[in-house]
């Protein structure tokens, strides 16, 4: 018995040998998915560059076609009104009738020579002596021959219509004889208004062969076939004029009725078709492309490509070795790099890296030694972060203290020297009611200790202190506050509106005796929060409202003043983490408002 060595010694422990055994087991991999790549890229190629082709034939063979159509309708334009003289009835003498007869029949005879037609052929009246003619002027009772009845064509109404005609007896005009022959005809009835029935009804007739020989003419590609079908998918015209009549199978009608006009559709069982529709007669013209063309026009390009493929095999062998010792050296460097940067060991393991870090040392390749200093690293990193984020945090709360301590010795300094010359001025009994006032304003104050309040606390603060300010003003002061439904729950950051509605007072008094009205209104703005606090006093001109929006900018108060505005700018956006927006509109004469907007601050416990 052979002792064969065990499978461990056969392990591949360093990152660079793992990539070449990689490499060597699914070499074959990019070839099958190049090849087949190339495969259809040079099918994709040759499909575009085909119908490419056939595009530009068919357009070609478009205009052709659709020229000689057009020049049929034109022909059968021209002659309504001729033909409508003939089924009035005559009120010139016979003479006359003959005469007017005679200069249409040139006519007709003239547009027959002028445009190549095989004959035009006029139905009218049995009664009208013209139709007895038999050549170019016909009875009306012997259109049935041709397999229209005055009740179809009544139906059809008088527009004109396209039909093929299959071995029916015609007089060609170039051969001056009857002939069973294969034609295309424009016609148009005109009927009697009154009686509505059929007066007349003339054709305008053309070869087929003519539209086919067309087709002969400009072929677009060896071993491809182009017709002009109706809607029915009949054979109008065919560079092979005895498929002329007949019908395609009623599969390929449907797909040629519903597929895109100019793309390249498929019918199965190796067949393509590219389709275009003739306008002005609604018939289409198909071109056939099987699938073995376009395999052959691709053949050179597949061929080319799989020797490039071929010789590209060993090249990025050859750069895959090259590229093992590159990516592994790196490797090596860089998990060195974090092993010298790390200034103590963490025993802890992220979860997410556990399949690497937890391999015995001797089995661990270059990627694995990265995973576990990566570990390791990521463990300082983390608690020096929450450390970092503790301080910070820490210092926006002294931060935002240190603000509200400012503002409140500003406001009662403030009510104090209202206080103070209430009584200098001897009321004692408005001082009084000042103080009682200021003593529910601090009642309110203090009544929460945390730094954001419910709104409609805030609104009841404001409200007091414009009661304070109204016992100083004597009644010239008055105001509105307006809290939408449900929105006084949110919270809002401790003497908000307060230096707001102070800077009003204080800076929008209207001389003389015209009383200074405040409006607070506070609404909700899709998920957030604005507030709204105008007055109608004396405003600011631009240049003010623009130097003011740069001070709320700044990050330091300016010594000149708007303190109060510029705290409660810096308050929201602390606690906002930057979402807040303090917005100032004012005009000389009309009033300031300032606008707030802020995210929807709430506490579970202050929820309804």
């Amino acid at each position: 018995m052979i002792d064969l060595p065990p499978l461990s010694r056969f392990r591949f422990h360093g990152f660079r040998e793992k990539i070449l055994l990689a490499f060597f087991i699914f070499s074959f991999i990019p070839l099958v998915l190049v090849g087949y790549l190339s495969y259809r890229t040079a099918f994709t190629i040759a499909r575009e560059r085909i119908l490419g082709t056939v595009e530009s034939a068919n357009n070609q063979l478009f205009y052709s076609i659709n020229e000689r159509i057009s020049q049929m309708e034109r022909v059968a334009e021209s002659l309504q009104y001729y033909v409508y003289t003939l089924t009035a009835t005559p009120e010139e003498s016979i003479t006359q009738y003959l005469s007017l007869y005679g200069h249409i029949r040139r006519f007709i005879s003239s547009l027959e020579y002028s445009f190549n037609l095989l004959n035009i052929v006029v139905y009218l009246p049995d009664d009208n002596f013209i139709s007895r003619e038999g050549f170019m002027f016909r009875t009306l009772s012997s259109i049935e021959q041709l397999g229209l009845s005055p009740d179809h064509l009544l139906q059809s109404g008088i527009d004109l219509k396209w039909k093929l005609f299959l071995e029916q007896e015609l007089l060609i005009v170039n051969l001056g004889r009857l002939r069973n022959v294969n034609y295309i005809s424009c016609y148009r009835s005109i009927r009697n208004i009154a009686t509505q029935k059929i007066n007349a009804v003339y054709f305008v007739n053309i070869s087929c062969g003519e539209l086919s020989g067309i087709l002969a003419e400009l072929p677009i590609a060896p071993g491809l076939e182009t017709c002009i079908i109706d809607r029915s998918g009949i054979v109008v015209a065919h560079s092979d004029e005895s498929q002329i009549g007949t019908g395609l199978p009623d599969t390929i009608v449907r797909t040629v009725l519903k597929a895109e006009e100019g793309e390249l559709f498929s019918l199965g069982s190796g067949q393509n078709i590219i389709m275009k529709t003739l306008g002005i007669s609604d018939w289409i013209m198909v071109t056939f492309i099987p699938d073995s063309y376009i395999r052959d026009s691709s053949f050179v390009l597949i061929r080319i490509l799989l020797i490039a493929l071929i010789l590209l095999i060993p090249v990025l062998f050859l750069l895959g070795i090259r590229l093992s010792r590159m990516v592994t050296g790196r490797i090596y460097t860089l998990g060195k790099t974090i092993r010298d940067f790390q200034t103590s060991e963490n025993t802890e393991l992220i979860e997410s890296l556990s399949g690497m870090t937890s391999k015995p040392p001797r089995t661990r390749d270059e990627i694995d030694e990265l995973a576990v200093d990566f570990v390791r690293m990521s463990e300082r990193l983390e608690e020096s972060f929450g450390k970092i984020l503790d301080m910070k945090m820490e210092e926006s709360r002294l931060k935002y203290k240190l603000l509200q301590s400012k503002i409140n010795p500003h406001f009662l300094y403030n009510i104090l020297e209202s206080i103070k010359t209430a009584q200098t001025m001897g009321d004692i009994s408005m001082a009084n009611s000042m103080i009682t006032k200021l003593a529910k304003f601090y009642r309110q104050l203090l009544r929460g200790s945390d730094d954001l309040i419910p709104i409609h606390d805030e609104a009841e603060m404001v409200s007091t202190y414009l009661e304070i300010e109204s016992l100083c003003r004597r009644g010239s002061l008055e105001w509105s506050i307006h809290l939408d439904e449900g929105i006084g729950n949110f919270l809002i950051c401790k003497f908000t509106l307060q230096p707001i509605v102070e800077n009003c007072i204080i800076h929008g008094s209207l001389p003389g005796q015209i009383p200074l009205v405040i409006s607070v209104a506070v609404e909700y703005a899709d998920d957030q929060i604005r507030i709204t606090v105008a007055d109608n006093g004396v405003g600011m001109s631009k240049e003010q409202v623009s130097a003011l929006t740069g001070i709320l900018l700044r990050s330091q108060p300016e010594p000149e003043g708007h303190y109060g505005l510029w705290n409660v700018s810096t308050r929201l956006n602390l606690y906002s983490g930057g979402m807040a927006d303090l917005k100032i509109k004012s005009s000389e004469g009309t009033g300031t408002m300032v606008i707030i907007t802020m995210p929807q601050m709430f506490s579970e416990e202050l929820l309804p």
